[in-house]
């Protein structure tokens, strides 16, 4: 988390702030497209025929089935890779012979990754081999990105080597200039990119790949949207409710669109962005968030599905979104029984389990939402031995089983990054040292007199029973156990 630096408290304490704000919806594009051929209802390899695809197609994109071209009126599922003509899908039921006109979307979303439990494959056919041992590393590059055309943006990773140490990066910057870079950056020394056209509301991904000494890798994509001048989002509209906070977990939101939209432009599971231009009396500057340039980004969140509605009277549109901790416990996820191991052999078995590394697992293995958030684990090694992880989502079962041993939870801030962070009240007096002070508050920062609520202790007459769950710690093993 970026400290408060004196130059932003002065702004904040002594300049008028006065900005606009606008939304961005991402609207995937069709890059590939072929007819469905010699299939069956849930096949996971599709062969097309009339294949074509316009540009790269990525392992995690979206592949949608319809009854004629471009539609999805069959269902959607995950792309696993393209051999040929020929589409290796995740689990699904879409009915291929009913619904034969396959598209390709330019765009990622949250999906949980099911495993094959009777074979030990995940994601119904990839084989344990050492997933598990040579961990593959973090990659962490910020929320997404929007700017103006011509204008610079600002670029760096924060990535992390969960086994080994981080040997190489490589960028992807599609219409930018530079379109490439094998740099990390950092916030004091960015990449600097800029961009002649403009997306609208069909965004690039900037693609960032990290390589670790052990030759593992990681992929992140993050969209970046650029448009000509900042009218051409959606700004009139009305923030008809927004709760959360990263204590919670994250946060949700309801927006009503102003003016004669459809509800076309608003596709349910859509990430959307909201963005700003700030200015501080005559400075044009943005504070606030945890990601450096990035501050101009001020939610981020995805449609939920059912919540796309159109006022015909006033032409209004409204929908509900969610941010990623939100939007997973939405997602199931299947059981899952790890354990500490020194030579793992399948994928249940992780080398030096700890806490932080149950997390990963659940995290990178059995969803898709480290492709397209940063995930920041807590740092804690304190080994834990094992954890029976019943069905559920995901993150109930990071926070319930994963993390709850070292007093950790999963959550969200509002610009769409997951943090895996600890209570302080529950960390050791001697570990609060490292809590890095984010600001000096003053009399001035209070915007009402200070003052305290006292809540009365509830007494209770009678125990009939008391049951009581927690985790033993001997300096090395966390170990769950029950006591009645």
């Amino acid at each position: 988390m970026p400290v408060v630096s004196a130059a932003n408290l002065e702004r904040l304490r002594s300049k008028r702030l006065w900005g606009k704000l606008g939304i961005l919806v991402f609207r995937p594009l069709i890059i590939a497209r072929g007819v469905a051929t010699g299939t069956s209802k849930g096949v996971r390899s599709v062969p097309l025929s009339g294949y074509s695809a316009d540009e790269t197609v990525e392992q995690y994109y979206t592949v949608i089935a319809g009854s004629t071209a471009g539609d999805d009126d069959g269902g959607k599922t995950r792309l696993k890779s393209v051999d040929g003509s020929t589409l290796n899908v995740a689990a699904n039921n879409i009915d291929w012979p009913n619904y034969p006109y396959v598209s390709v979307l330019r765009e990622i979303l949250p999906w949980t990754i099911l495993p094959d439990l009777q074979n030990d494959y995940m994601d119904w056919n990839i084989p344990y081999s050492d997933q598990n041992t040579n961990y593959h590393p973090l990659a962490r590059i910020g929320p997404p990105a929007w700017g103006l055309t011509g204008e610079t943006l600002k670029f760096y990773s924060d990535s992390e080597a969960i086994a080994g140490s981080i040997v190489s990066h490589s960028w992807s910057f599609p219409g930018g200039s530079p379109a490439s870079s094998s740099s990390a950056g950092s916030a004091g020394s960015p990449i600097e990119v800029s961009f002649a056209t403009a997306t609208g509301h069909v965004p690039n991904y900037v693609k960032y790949t990290v390589t670790a000494s052990n030759g593992k890798s990681h992929t992140r994509f993050n969209p970046i949207w650029i448009v000509d001048q900042f009218t051409d989002m959606y700004c009139q509209f009305t923030v008809e409710s927004m709760s959360g906070s990263e204590g919670s977990g994250g946060w949700e939101a309801r927006f009503k669109i102003h003016g004669d939209a459809t509800t076309s432009e608003f596709p349910q599971d859509a990430m959307i962005m909201v963005v700003s231009q700030d200015w501080y009396d005559d400075e044009k500057v943005s504070v606030g968030g945890n990601w450096t340039h990035r501050e101009n980004v001020v939610y981020m969140g995805w449609i939920t599905q059912g919540t796309v509605f159109r006022n015909a009277e006033d032409k209004s549109i409204t929908f509900s979104t969610k941010g990623p901790i939100p939007l997973m416990k939405d997602l199931l996820s299947w059981p899952a029984n790890l354990e500490y191991k020194s030579n793992p052999g399948a994928w249940s078995q992780l080398s030096g389990m700890t806490c932080d590394r149950a997390a990963f697992h659940i995290v990178t293995e059995r969803t898709t939402m480290d492709h397209i958030v940063d995930i920041n684990l807590t740092g804690n090694t304190k080994t834990l031995r094992y954890v029976d992880i019943p069905e559920s989502d995901p993150a109930t079962q990071l926070n319930d089983y994963c993390l709850s041993p070292i007093g950790a939870r999963a959550m969200s801030d509002r610009q769409g990054q997951i943090y895996f962070s600890r209570n302080p009240n529950l960390r050791p007096l001697g570990e609060r040292t490292s809590i890095p002070t984010v600001m000096d508050i003053e009399y001035q920062d209070v915007r009402d007199d200070p003052g305290a609520t006292y809540d009365v202790e509830d007494m209770y007459e009678k125990t009939a029973q008391v049951d009581f769950i927690g985790f033993s710690y001997n300096g090395e093993d966390v170990v769950p156990f029950y006591s009645l």
